[in-house]
């Protein structure tokens, strides 16, 4: 077995020796490795930054003086926080053991309160008649309101403009995924 280590050794040896004589070459020149390390990292620090500085203000993560500058701090960073909050259809499921939904505008005001359904199959089907109806007119909007809600609301512009802008993104989804 001496023979065999012996040349295995040398074989090892062999096929290491050119990265040994680099790696001797490279760690005896330091200022070199620094000088090339920080270039690195100044040029992923540049390429990354606004990333980073977007993930940052998404996460909440901000300087204080970004408190209270949320309208240029989202100027700056872009289109997408200068769009408007969509509106929201909301299910939910009360402490009745009934079932409700809620039409929120993008400024997060409550647009229409849904009356009490048996099924949560019941509350997402009017729901989902209201989204395909969007902006539908008058009669049809009123009579799917009208059996959606306790109260019928007495504006219908918000809530139309709603509906309108939820079945506009439900569209914009089904031709994507198309």
């Amino acid at each position: 077995w001496g023979e065999a280590k012996r040349r295995l050794f040398e074989r090892i040896d062999a096929e290491l020796a050119p990265m040994r004589e680099r790696y001797e070459a490279l760690i005896a020149k330091p200022d070199e490795i620094e000088q090339r390390l920080r270039e690195g990292a100044r040029k992923a620090r540049a390429r990354s930054a606004p990333f980073v500085a977007a993930l940052r203000w998404a996460a909440g993560i901000r300087g204080l003086a970004d408190v209270g500058a949320r309208g240029d701090a989202d100027a700056a960073h872009g289109a997408a926080a200068a769009k408007p909050a969509p509106p929201q259809l909301k299910s939910y499921r009360e402490a009745d053991g009934r079932f409700y939904f809620k039409l929120t505008g993008g400024d997060g005001a409550l647009l229409l309160q849904s009356r009490a359904f048996g099924s949560p199959k019941d509350a997402g089907r009017l729901a989902a008649a209201l989204v395909d109806a969007g902006d539908a007119a008058e009669p049809t909007l009123a009579a799917l309101l009208g059996e959606a809600a306790a109260d019928a609301p007495a504006e219908l512009a918000p809530i139309r403009a709603a509906l309108a802008a939820l079945k506009a993104e439900k569209l914009a989804k089904q031709r994507a995924n198309a």
